[in-house]
C-alpha cells in the first residue's frame, strides 16, 4: 500500500507503525518503507507539488481515507518510473488506465510531466488510448439508428456518445460503455 503523508510527520509516522508491529526497512527524506502484516510504502510530502497534493485530496467515504486526484497520481507514478526504470512498464499501463478517466485536468497532467521531461511519452500513452477508443466505436456495430451509418459519420458522433451525457442516444445506445454488454478492448 503506497501513501502520500505531509513530510514533517515523518517521526511520528514513523512511531505509529513501528508501535504496531511494523518494520522500518528503508528511509529516505523522500519514503519509508515498511513491511509487517504487509508492504507499507509513505511518500513524504515535502515539496510544494506534492504538498498541494496533500491540500486537494478528496474523502472517500466508503473507504474512510483521502485519496489523490488522478492527476496527482499520475504525477507520481512518473516520478515513481523516472526513479525506477523496472517500474516503468507497470507504472505506464496504470497511467494509460487513468488517461481514459473522464474530466483529467491535463493541464495539470501536463505541469507533473514537464517536471520530468516526460509529456512527449504521456502524450503517446492518450493517444494510444484515443485510438483505442475510437476503434472501438468505429467496430462496433451498435443498435442505435444513429450509428448505422458510415465510419466517418459515426467518428464524427465520437464526442457525443463517450462524453456528452445529454447525447439523444446515450441512455439506450450499445457504445454507452454504461449500457453496453461488450467489454471494451484493451490491451493489457
Amino acid at each position: 500500500i503506497d501513501f502520500l503523508a505531509d513530510g514533517t510527520k515523518k517521526e511520528i509516522i514513523k512511531k505509529v507503525l513501528t508501535a504496531k508491529s511494523f518494520i522500518l526497512k528503508f528511509e529516505s527524506d523522500e519514503v519509508l518503507q515498511f513491511t509487517g502484516t504487509g508492504f507499507v510504502d509513505i511518500i513524504l510530502a515535502n515539496r510544494p507539488f506534492s504538498q498541494e497534493m496533500l491540500k486537494q485530496a478528496i474523502q472517500n467515504k466508503e473507504l474512510g481515507v483521502h485519496v489523490l486526484r488522478a492527476e496527482d497520481i499520475i504525477g507520481l507514478k512518473i516520478q515513481a518510473y523516472k526513479n525506477d526504470m523496472a517500474r516503468s512498464l507497470q507504472d505506464k499501463a496504470d497511467i494509460q488506465k487513468l488517461l481514459q478517466l473522464p474530466r483529467l485536468d491535463m493541464i495539470l497532467v501536463k505541469k507533473y510531466a514537464d517536471l520530468f521531461q516526460e509529456w512527449a511519452e504521456i502524450k503517446k500513452l492518450g493517444n494510444l488510448m484515443l485510438w483505442k477508443i475510437i476503434f472501438n466505436f468505429l467496430s462496433n456495430t451498435g443498435n442505435c439508428l444513429n450509428h448505422r451509418q458510415s465510419p466517418l459519420r459515426r467518428l464524427s458522433t465520437l464526442w457525443f456518445c463517450y462524453e456528452k451525457s445529454n447525447s439523444p442516444c446515450a441512455s439506450r445506445c450499445s457504445l454507452n460503455p454504461s449500457r453496453s454488454n461488450r467489454k471494451p478492448y484493451v490491451a493489457d
